[in-house]
This record gives C-alpha cells, sequence and structure tokens, in this order.
C-alpha cells in the first residue's frame, strides 16, 4: 500500500504501528474493563496471537524497548513517504517511543 501511495505522491500514515498496544508488550495484554480495546475482536487473545505471527514473519521483536525498536523502523523502511504515528497515554511513553528511534 505504501507504493502505491509513493506512486501517487502522497504520504501513507501507518496509523497505530503497535497495533494498539499490542507489539509494545511481550506477552498477550488482557485489557482493563472499560478499555476499549478489550471489545475489539481483532485485540481478543487470539487476535492477538495473529497480530504476533504476522510480526514474526517480519522478524520484528516484540516487547519492550526492542519490540518498539523494531516495529518503528519496519514501518520506516517501507517508504520514504512513511510518517508512523504511534498512540501514546504519556509523556514517558511518547519519550520511549523518540528513543527507540535512535
Amino acid at each position: 500500500m505504501p507504493q502505491v501511495f509513493a506512486e501517487a505522491g502522497c504520504v501513507y500514515m501507518a496509523h497505530s504501528p503497535l497495533a494498539r498496544g499490542v507489539l509494545a508488550s511481550a506477552r498477550p495484554l488482557p485489557f482493563a474493563a472499560g478499555d476499549y480495546r478489550g471489545v475489539m475482536p481483532a485485540l481478543s487473545i487470539e487476535g492477538q496471537a495473529k497480530i504476533r505471527q504476522r510480526a514474526a514473519l517480519n522478524c520484528i521483536d516484540i516487547g519492550g524497548r526492542d519490540g518498539l525498536r523494531s516495529t518503528l523502523r519496519w514501518v520506516l523502511k517501507q517508504g520514504a513517504n512513511v510518517i508512523a504515528v504511534v498512540g501514546a497515554r504519556s509523556a514517558a511513553q511518547v519519550n520511549q517511543a523518540a528513543a527507540a528511534l535512535n
């Protein structure tokens, strides 16, 4: 998909490159009551397993700073026209994402 956008002279925005936090965790996430991610079928425990399998096929480490780093670098290597939009719930998470790119 990024290549199609590049051919059209457009930027591709990778929304939620960490799969709503799944790839930032070393193990499947149980979501707290009231967390909207808990009702998304793609983020069920089974869905998370599929996400992790796809990530492994692309040689993406999962969990922690190395998972964050390898995921963001993989996304950005998809093309010069790709922008990764990383969600954060705290200043610490913003700092972790920025540090992962160094």
